[in-house]
């Protein structure tokens, strides 16, 4: 029964309950690792930098904590030969891991077939969860915060670490800002769309932009709302209810409209599969094209599913307007002095910013750059000009 815990182990951080040995507890032990290590991911630490701090810490990884506590009942001697030693792929399986929102997760893996018993991994699609079966050791909020912060390449092309990592998108292809180290300029650092970058201007423009320029848009946009946040709390939840809805409104249509697009094209890839299956059985496709045909549905429509869960979640955190300004308001007043940006800083309050293309209008360049927060998305148009002496001065439109 998926709800039900069943392996000869708890997974690390938990405990099975001594009155039922189905039913999973946290371990005093060890959940506070689990805690740390959720932190640290959130705050856009690698998971060889996480791991290199258990060790230091002298923190038992979980196959030495297992053979410790079961006098080496499940574990060889020969595969702990060094117990502090975590591995990235460790810490990456317990960030990924749904067990510790409190979910229990079946169906993750199978066998090839009947004969064949290999295992595989299923599709997230084919999951089972259920949901709420014992103590979550980390919340929704800073689970997805982690999950943010990992799902990118923490190194970019010049093995230069950046606080924008995972955050910039390109508004026309939709892919990330591929970030260069500018060694030889009066600046730092810069973006740049990375289509145009890998494939050149046929497929995108160049949607640059200095790191110097964005840092002080953002950090001045995020004290312009924690100031509002802080010093006039309800008046600003009241504004933010009255944009929110708008935005809302607008983006909740997007989404919707975006669902149907992939629901439809799910379900003629579900009737391009039967079609090719049958012309497969009566010989009319050979199998080497049927499974390159079938193959290449099959990953759309993993593609396809993998977005739509992104989508759904996306419109039911459009629900209630009022308890995400609440929510927003809270944790941006906790910025009020804040003085520089970080990763963990960015990673917490924004899930997005859009770098557009730039503009020139009488020897003034116009930039623009939309930022979406978490909780509300976004609250206004954030522009950014340059006179003809290169002067930047931030400025908002409405």
């Amino acid at each position: 029964m998926c709800g039900e815990f069943t392996g000869p182990n708890a997974p690390y951080g938990y405990m099975k309950s001594p009155d039922d040995k189905h039913k999973l507890m946290p371990n005093p032990d060890t959940a506070d690792t689990v805690k740390k290590i959720f932190q640290l991911a959130a705050s856009g630490m690698t998971a060889f930098k996480i791991g290199t701090m258990l060790k230091r810490d002298n923190i038992l990884k979980p196959r030495a904590y297992t053979m410790q506590t079961t006098n080496g009942k499940y574990q060889r001697e020969s595969l702990v030969k060094y117990p502090y030693d975590w591995t990235q792929g460790t810490i990456m399986v317990i960030i990924k891991n749904e067990v510790y929102l409190g979910h229990m997760v079946c169906n993750k893996q199978t066998t090839k077939s009947f004969k064949n018993k290999k295992i595989i991994s299923n599709d997230k699609s084919e999951w089972i969860i259920t949901r709420n079966t014992h103590e979550p050791l980390v919340d929704e909020y800073l689970f997805e915060q982690a999950q943010k912060a990992t799902e990118v390449k923490r190194k970019t092309w010049t093995s230069e670490p950046h606080i924008f990592a995972g955050l910039l998108r390109c508004p026309d292809c939709g892919r990330a800002m591929h970030y260069q180290k500018r060694t030889e300029r009066s600046y730092t650092a810069s973006y740049s769309c990375n289509t145009y970058t890998r494939y050149g201007k046929e497929y995108c423009s160049m949607h640059y932009i200095r790191y110097e320029d964005l840092y002080q848009i953002v950090l001045n946009d995020i004290r312009r709302y924690a100031d509002l946040a802080k010093n006039h709390e309800q008046e600003f939840i009241e504004e933010l209810n009255r944009a929110g809805s708008n935005n809302t409104k607008k983006q909740l249509a997007q989404h919707v409209k975006e669902k149907k697009r992939h629901e439809k094209r799910l379900s003629e890839i579900g009737q391009i599969v039967k079609r090719l299956y049958e012309d497969h059985v009566i010989g009319m496709l050979s199998d080497e094209r049927f499974y390159e045909m079938s193959k290449g549905y099959e990953d759309e429509g993993i593609k396809l599913k993998a977005d739509l869960r992104k989508i759904q979640k996306a419109i039911d955190s459009f629900k209630n307007t009022d308890e995400n300004s609440r929510q927003f308001t809270s944790m941006i007043q906790k910025y009020f002095n804040i003085v520089s940006l970080d990763a963990l800083t960015l990673n917490e309050t924004i899930s997005k910013i859009e770098v557009y293309e730039r503009e020139f209008e009488n020897g003034v360049r116009k930039q623009q750059v939309d930022i979406y927060y978490n909780f509300m998305g976004i609250i206004e148009k954030h522009c950014k000009y340059m006179t003809a002496d290169r002067r930047f001065r931030p400025e908002t439109t409405a």
